[in-house]
C-alpha cells in the first residue's frame, strides 16, 4: 500500500512540474532550466520561481500582491516592492528591456505580465 502511494505522489510530482516556450524562451519546471534562444540563462532560485510563474499564465496581469503570494507564500511579511527588484534583475539575466519589454511587461498602475506575442 505505501508503495502504491509513493508511486502516485511522484506521478503526481512529475506531472505537476511542466515546459513553457513563448518567444524564444523557454522554461522548464522540473529541470529547473531556462533557455532564451538557445543560451541557457542561470537565474537565482527566487528569479525561476517568478519566471516560471508569469510564463505559465501569459497574458494575464497580476499585481505585486499577487505576485508575492504566488511566489514568495502567504506568510511573506515583506515589501511588495521585492516583486519590483526581482523583476528587475531578471530582466538584467534574461537581457529584455523595461522600455521595450520581450517577455515581461509592466502594466503601470496595476503589475506584471508576461508577453503572450512578441514585441513589435
Amino acid at each position: 500500500m505505501r508503495a502504491a502511494l509513493r508511486r502516485a505522489g511522484r506521478r503526481a510530482e512529475e506531472t505537476a512540474a511542466a515546459t513553457y516556450a513563448l518567444n524564444g524562451l523557454t522554461v522548464d519546471e522540473a529541470r529547473r532550466r531556462v533557455v532564451r534562444d538557445g543560451v541557457e540563462v542561470s537565474l537565482k532560485p527566487k528569479e525561476f520561481d517568478l519566471l516560471a510563474f508569469l510564463i505559465a499564465h501569459p497574458g494575464q496581469v497580476f499585481t505585486r500582491d499577487r505576485i508575492l503570494a504566488g511566489v514568495w507564500g502567504l506568510d511573506y511579511a515583506g515589501d511588495s516592492r521585492t516583486v519590483d527588484t526581482h523583476v528587475k534583475t531578471l530582466r538584467e539575466r534574461l537581457a529584455d528591456r523595461s522600455d521595450r519589454p520581450r517577455w515581461i511587461e509592466t502594466v503601470r498602475g496595476v503589475g506584471y505580465r508576461f508577453r503572450e506575442s512578441p514585441a513589435d
